[in-house]
C-alpha cells in the first residue's frame, strides 16, 4: 500500500489567496481521516479558494468523494470556490459518474486550474 502524502501551498491567482493541497498516494479507508483533517484544517482557517492537485493521487474512496462535496459547499458558502487538478483518468471516470463534475470544475493541469481561480469573483 502506498503511504498518503499530503502538503500545502500558498500561492495567489487574480489578486486572491489560494491553498494548493497536493496529494499523493491513497485515500483509502486507512488514511482518510488525516485526508479529512486536512482539508478541513485549511477550511477553518479561512481559506476558501482551494486547488486540489492530485496529479500524483491514484485512488480515492467514496467517502473522501464524499468530503470533497462538503468541502465545495463550505468554500462556496463563504465566497470561495474548489477546483481539482490533475485527476487521472480512473479517478476522472468516478468522478463524472457521481455527477460531481457539474458542481466542482477539474482541470488538466494546475496552471489552468489557477486560472480559473483568478477569474472567480465572489464564488
Amino acid at each position: 500500500m502506498k503511504e498518503l502524502r499530503i502538503t500545502t501551498e500558498p500561492t495567489k491567482a487574480g489578486g486572491h489567496a489560494v491553498q494548493v493541497v497536493r496529494v499523493a498516494g491513497y485515500i483509502d479507508a486507512h488514511s482518510f481521516p488525516r485526508f479529512e483533517q486536512e482539508m478541513l484544517a485549511l477550511i477553518n482557517q479561512g481559506s476558501y479558494r482551494l486547488l486540489l492537485d492530485l496529479r500524483e493521487a491514484t485512488y480515492i474512496c467514496s467517502t473522501a468523494l464524499g468530503l470533497l462535496m462538503s468541502v465545495f459547499r463550505q468554500v462556496r458558502h463563504n465566497a470561495g470556490d474548489l477546483v481539482i487538478a490533475g485527476m487521472s483518468d480512473k479517478i476522472a471516470n468516478i468522478f463524472n459518474l457521481l455527477g460531481f463534475s457539474k458542481l466542482i470544475r477539474a482541470f488538466s493541469t494546475e496552471e489552468e486550474a489557477l486560472q480559473c481561480l483568478a477569474m472567480t469573483e465572489g464564488q
